[in-house]
């Protein structure tokens, strides 16, 4: 994720078992640039179904770089599965780099 910049992630939920599932609860960390875009509690999903979850990334500017990383639940009323995940938040700031040599063995 671009720092100063919105990312949506995605991905899907998969109803394997033999029943309905009820509606699906998407619950996230106290992360204030994490947000779920989809709608939250998902409608409920038929056995063999799915239906695709979407995260919007929207780190600050000033959001240290290098990696995040958590779980977000994802709940029915008769299930829950931690779903973990590592974010990198990365800068595509541009600079300019002086190198100086000295050669040592030079008098």
């Amino acid at each position: 994720m671009k720092v100063g910049g919105q990312a949506l992630v995605s991905f899907d939920v998969i109803n394997e078992g033999g029943a309905v599932s009820g509606p699906v609860q998407v619950a996230l960390p106290a992360l204030p640039w994490l947000r779920v875009a989809s709608p939250n509690p998902l409608p409920a999903i038929t056995p063999g179904a799915t239906n695709r979850v979407t995260l919007q990334l929207t780190p600050a500017a000033d959001l240290s770089l290098g990696n995040y990383e958590g779980h977000l639940v994802v709940s029915t009323p008769g299930s829950t599965v931690n779903v973990p995940f590592t974010f990198r938040a990365l800068s595509e700031a541009k600079g300019d780099l002086r190198l100086t040599a000295v050669d040592e063995y030079t008098y």
